[in-house]
């Protein structure tokens, strides 16, 4: 009798001693849900991976004090999780740190639209992970790409009216300065297909702008070039606007390898408007299948163009060379263009 308790107190030991082993050192298995755990505050259980993108893991869990279905995300230790593994040290809760600020005010600025940290990351301590809200509910867009055009195209753009409504308040400065995602791909959009309600995710490439200048010799906080600024407006939202006119017409396939093509970060785009860029991609059997409230975008998009080229080029010739974030979005010349009239866009029963 004593040799098994004996043999039953050295396999504890054992266990406990393993355990122990697996929460030392800085670097663990994003996979391992023993390992991650030795990370997490006591109240806080992982429950189901998700999956990783190109910064880090992130897992489905639970708040044991709120009862709540949460998200956790810990930071990777390569790129694009290369080795498998996340990191506990300080460049990574930095990482994590500033995803959660930068999605913490994209959440003020759209509380409705984005799914961000739960706490404000300033009241808190840094952590090797962070928890998001869960949108259990709602697909990834680039998971169901067809399902998403499908339904953006019958429900007369519902869904990007949304996404360009917390891309038209990101922009709008605050401080001074304007938000730009600056990774506003599908996969970093998410749709109920049941009530259309869409949610914005994964905050970790923001930048924050306060000056505006044409060339930027060495980076600089919170000075951008319009390429930049206006990515979430063109290289995304447009795209999408774009591809989901296309979407169920003969010319589909042939017209969305041009829209593809377009590239607005190219040098020779930074001189020309929206309208005569894209105008100038797509042949004429493409360009009559954008719908109306597509076309009042790019016009849009146009008239902000000018504006920005404009004011560059007058701040060039006074020698400062930088314009402020203020001074670009406060009104047009013409006030059906200003900046604020772009909810128009964003309102189902205008467009």
């Amino acid at each position: 009798m004593w040799n098994v308790l004996a043999l039953l107190a050295l396999a504890c030991t054992e266990a406990q001693s393993s355990d122990t082993s697996r929460c030392s050192g800085d670097q663990f298995s994003g996979d391992d849900i023993i390992e991650l755990q030795c990370l997490l505050d006591p109240d806080l259980q992982l429950t189901a991976l998700i999956g990783h993108g190109e910064s880090g893991y992130v897992w489905r869990g639970r708040m044991a004090h709120r009862d709540d279905e949460v998200i956790v995300k810990f930071h990777c230790c390569q790129e694009e999780c290369q080795n498998g593994k996340v990191c506990s040290g300080e460049s990574s809760m930095a990482e994590l740190r500033y995803e959660c600020e930068a999605g913490f005010e994209a959440f003020q600025r759209a509380p409705d639209l984005v799914a961000a940290c739960l706490d404000d990351p300033k009241m808190k301590p840094p952590k090797p992970f962070i928890v998001l809200k869960d949108v259990g509910s709602y697909f990834r867009a680039q998971s169901f790409v067809t399902d998403f055009l499908a339904d953006d195209q019958r429900s007369n753009h519902t869904l990007l009216r949304q996404v360009l409504r917390a891309v038209h308040a990101f922009l709008v400065p605050r401080d001074g300065r304007s938000l730009v995602h600056m990774d506003l791909t599908m996969a970093n959009i998410m749709w109920d297909p049941k009530t259309l309600a869409v949610q914005l995710i994964d905050f970790s490439q923001v930048e924050f702008c306060k000056t505006l200048m044409w060339n930027r010799a060495s980076p600089m906080p919170g000075r951008c070039i319009p390429k930049q600024l206006l990515k979430d407006l063109k290289k995304e939202v447009l795209h999408l606007a774009l591809l989901v006119d296309l979407y169920g017409s003969s010319e589909q396939k042939r017209c969305s390898k041009q829209v593809t093509r377009i590239n607005f970060e190219k040098r020779r785009a930074q001189r020309k408007t929206t309208l005569e860029y894209v105008t100038d991609a797509l042949q004429e059997s493409c360009l009559v299948l954008i719908s109306p409230w597509t076309w009042s975008f790019i016009d849009w998009l146009s008239h902000l163009d000018r504006r920005i080229l404009r004011q560059l080029d007058d701040a060039e010739a006074n020698s400062s060379g930088i314009i402020f974030m203020n001074d670009i979005f406060q009104d047009f010349d013409q006030p059906a263009w200003s900046f604020h009239d772009v909810s128009k866009l964003y309102d189902i029963n205008e467009l």
